[in-house]
């Protein structure tokens, strides 16, 4: 491919190669998730619940300790 750009080579790599195209769902779906969870968490517990700065990080931090004893974590699995 002479003279390809970059952008069209990438284009031609996600649309070809399954684990390319796998592997960007993928981390396009985490990344979603972690954006959902970090815009959605304040907003929920600020407006509906009528916590303040302070009760809405310790929401974030309830998160942080339960991530580690979550089946996915492979902490547990052997």
């Amino acid at each position: 491919m002479e003279g390809a750009d970059s952008s069209s080579l990438l284009a031609d790599l996600l649309c070809t190669e399954p684990i390319v195209f796998f592997v960007s769902l993928w981390a396009g779906f985490s990344w979603g998730s972690l954006y959902l969870l970090v815009e959605a968490v304040p907003l929920i517990f600020g407006n509906v619940y009528g916590f303040n700065a302070g009760q809405v990080g310790l929401v974030f931090y309830s998160v942080v300790c339960a991530r580690p004893s979550s089946p996915s974590s492979g902490v547990t699995s052997r």
